[in-house]
């Protein structure tokens, strides 16, 4: 501003930096000369003839305008649009003005380790070049060199032998005590050097950013063993040795966690994260970089991430700095408002379920009743008002009737069936409820009942089957017009094949029968709730149709509509509806129904107009990563994360299976742990790392204990699955059992009483298998249910062993 003042517009010296700020600067100072700066900058922003647009234009100049004089003609332009290469200027110049530790945030994971990796290299081949061109460190070397030779030559010296003689006088053992600790004060006083602790490979100041005096080499080789035994890549462990790290969610968790006790500790000094490190992790900086623009850097997650910059109680100030955003964002990102936090319908008919399940396994206890009632009566699910609260009631009451009518729940509201899987799939919802709808109607018993004879057809059938209902992911009209160029060079399919005719057929019953249910919801919420015409203009007031049919009616007038927005009537449409997006998106005002909490599935093509990705089934196919980012369109930081999700999925179904056949405990905390592939791989590493650093081995007793106690456990797990085929021989063994413990008067009497113990045998089953079907109707719950769980056992076998390659 004093570069461009002129007598009309003068700049008054007070407001300069010198003179407007005291030697030690406090936030009050800085807040007061902006307000002063803020004034001038207002009156000249009003006035067209004043240099505002002259500072503006010093302002908006890049950091690295052009080189240096002092550097060399060869060097290679800085292109201020690449991050890799701009990033490490400005870390020095960070560093230079003491504004380090620094957040360098962004959103993608792959970038991050790009930018990690350009960092180190930039600074290896800068150091690599001053050692090569520095006499002062090559005659560091030299001096090293010699002063190893002369320690090599050096003899070693025993340890000092201190002689008590029996009937000696104690003087004369002090004396010799002293004497020895004396000389081993003068071998330590010699054998002092500053190369005792000198390491060449080390990095040398100047080319890290870490601060040394916060940590023990020592322990920075502890950390770095750790993370060698877990497989981590060698460069990871380089760059903490050099100050910088980095932090997002696809990285091992024992590297994240070394991260942030380094950083906490002042040890690492640069961090390159996603957006995930702002949210509840307590690594607060000086200076946070928001490094490259993305779609996901908004006005909440710079508010967010910024809050990291400046360290209570060790800066006055944090900075924020911008690399590579364009100035109209940073300047929208800086004036803008908070968005507004809008919650979403709360009582999804998963919660439903899980809460009529929780009151069952209590017995309806009062902790469970209280629980639930403080839940249901929270203010904010009734979105403002008391016609929000019926309108919570009447969702609930017809959630309730969809999971009696879907048999999950009896009149008592009690659980049924398979109400277990559905409830600890609840992070699927609602590809959960179309899962159950395929399981309650037969149509896995009928596809897995061929899992012997054709294994490999029902396994690419069920996986198709599968890649419908979990892990959605539509594709884009930009996919569409892409695929042709890339999928015939490409194993993936990308868009995935139609479902099977019998399977659609079943999910298309499930759909209609869900609008029937949600369709009467509405009409009957209007009947009871809303005595208010919705056929008149907001503004001015006109109405217009809604007039119920009469005599008087003239032929081809619109029909009335109830239920149906008044406006969407007016184009011919009444109170039928062909889809549940149909009936969510013109309902009339008044009644909440949100789409996301109506336990459905679109179908394509007749409820949905984009197809839907095949990467699941791609992948399942050729176990191909790079297709999936290539063909697929699917980010590689996701693509861990999205299989380790179906992994979940196919470990929770399988154990649902398994405690609903009473093959293991029936008991939540069977569940409790179920984790996807990926997350029990790195798991179990973890922990066999952490027994090899923390605990002793295992003597050859205790080992040889341990398989015997393990051997009974397998050969358990391996005779389950044959349990079913052979339970016909069982009952007949156990009625000769039986019968051999009385004396039969002759044989024909013991085979009488063998052939009625099977004989009630056999009754008492048909009995249980009529009344399961009569109540359930999932078909056969003994052989057609075990084909379907060893279908799936299959499926997640070879699932997870392509899905481990990734990884191998």
């Amino acid at each position: 501003m004093v570069k461009h003042q002129s007598s009309r517009y003068p700049v008054a010296d007070s407001l300069s930096p010198h003179k407007a700020l005291p030697d030690v600067v406090r936030k009050a100072n800085i807040i007061e000369w902006e307000v002063a700066l803020k004034k001038i900058l207002r009156e000249w922003m009003t006035d067209q003839g004043s240099p505002f647009d002259a500072v503006l234009k010093d302002l908006s100049k890049p950091l690295y305008e052009q080189r240096s004089a002092g550097e060399a003609a060869d060097a290679q332009p800085i292109d201020v649009n690449e991050l890799c290469e701009t990033t490490l200027p400005l870390l020095a110049t960070l560093h230079a003005q003491d504004a380090l530790p620094a957040i360098l945030f962004n959103y993608d994971r792959s970038l991050c380790e790009k930018i990690c990796k350009s960092l180190m290299s930039q600074l290896e081949s800068a150091e690599q070049k001053w050692k090569e061109s520095s006499p002062k460190w090559k005659a560091k070397i030299t001096a090293w060199e010699q002063w190893k030779r002369e320690q090599e030559k050096k003899p070693k010296k025993a340890p000092p032998k201190t002689s008590k003689k029996k009937g000696g006088k104690g003087d004369d053992e002090d004396g010799d005590e002293r004497a020895s600790k004396l000389d081993m004060q003068k071998d330590a006083a010699t054998d002092a050097s500053p190369f005792a602790s000198f390491n060449p490979d080390a990095p040398v100041d100047g080319f890290h950013f870490a601060d040394l005096k916060k940590l023990l080499p020592s322990e920075l080789e502890q950390y770095c063993y750790q993370l060698e035994k877990r497989g981590l890549p060698s460069w990871l462990g380089e760059g903490l040795a050099r100050g910088i790290g980095i932090h997002h969610a696809g990285m091992n968790r024992k590297y994240r966690q070394v991260v942030e006790i380094l950083f906490r500790k002042g040890f690492l000094r640069v961090v390159i994260a996603t957006g995930t490190l702002a949210l509840g992790i307590n690594m607060p900086c000086k200076t946070v970089v928001f490094s490259g623009d993305s779609v996901f850097l908004t006005a909440l997650n710079y508010r967010q991430a910024a809050g990291r910059a400046g360290r209570r109680g060790f800066d006055m100030l944090g900075n924020v700095v911008f690399q590579g955003v364009p100035y109209a964002k940073a300047f929208r990102l800086l004036s803008s408002r908070l968005p507004d936090l809008n919650g979403h319908f709360p009582i999804t008919t998963t919660l439903v379920l899980r809460l009529f399940a929780l009151l069952h396994e209590s017995k309806s206890s009062q902790y469970a009743v209280r629980a639930i009632t403080s839940l249901l009566s929270q203010p904010r699910l009734y979105l403002g008002g008391d016609e929000s609260k019926m309108t919570v009631l009447h969702h609930l009451r017809f959630s309730i009737e969809y999971l009696r009518r879907q048999q999950l729940l009896d009149n008592l509201g009690r659980p049924l069936n398979f109400a277990g899987c559905v409830s600890h799939l609840y992070f699927t919802e609602n590809s959960s409820f179309a899962f159950h709808a395929l399981l309650k109607e037969g149509y896995f018993h009928r596809l897995c009942a061929g899992i012997r004879r054709k294994p490999k057809m029902t396994l690419k059938t069920l996986m198709l089957v599968m890649s419908h209902l979990f892990g959605r992911q539509p594709c884009l009209q930009a996919d569409q017009e892409f695929i042709e160029e890339v999928v015939k060079r490409s194993p993936s399919i990308v868009f995935l094949p139609p479902l099977p005719p019998k399977a659609a057929a079943v999910l298309r019953q499930h759909n209609n029968q869900t609008l029937q249910i949600f369709s009467t919801y509405v009409r009957t919420f209007v009947d009871q709730h809303i005595d208010y015409d919705d056929c008149h203009l907001p503004l001015t007031g006109m109405k217009f149709g809604g007039d119920a049919p009469s005599s008087s009616t003239p032929p081809g007038a619109l029909p009335s509509a109830a239920i149906r927005s008044s406006f969407v009537a007016l184009s011919g449409h009444g109170d039928e509806f062909e889809s549940i997006s149909d009936l969510c998106h013109t309902t009339r005002s008044g009644v909440f129904l949100e789409e996301a909490v109506i336990p459905y599935i679109s179908l394509y093509p007749e409820e949905s107009d984009t197809p839907l990705n095949a990467y699941l089934y791609d992948f399942f196919r050729h176990g191909d990563v790079t297709a999936l980012e290539k063909a697929n369109r699917v980010r590689r930081g996701e693509v861990w994360f999205l299989l380790n999700d179906f992994s979940l999925v196919l470990a929770t179904i399988i154990t649902s299976l398994m405690n609903f056949m009473k093959l293991t405990p029936e008991s939540d905390t069977d569940l409790m742990d179920i984790m996807g592939s990926g997350d029990v791989f790195e798991e179990s590493k973890d922990d066999k790392v952490a027994e090899l650093e923390n605990e002793p081995l295992a003597s050859g007793k205790e080992a040889a204990g341990a398989k015997q106690q393990q051997a009974p456990a397998k050969k358990k797990a391996a005779t389950v699955d044959d349990s079913w085929d052979g339970e016909a021989v069982t009952a007949a063994v156990g009625a000769l059992r039986v019968s051999k413990a009385k004396v039969a008067d002759s044989w024909e009497d013991h085979a009488d009483a063998v052939e009625a113990k099977i004989a009630k045998h056999k009754a008492k089953r048909s009995a249980e298998q009529k009344e399961a079907d009569a109540a359930a109707r999932d078909g056969d719950p003994g052989k057609g249910l075990m084909n379907v769980l060893r279908a799936f056992q299959m499926l997640k076998q070879e699932f997870d062993g392509k899905f481990k390659a990734m990884w191998a």
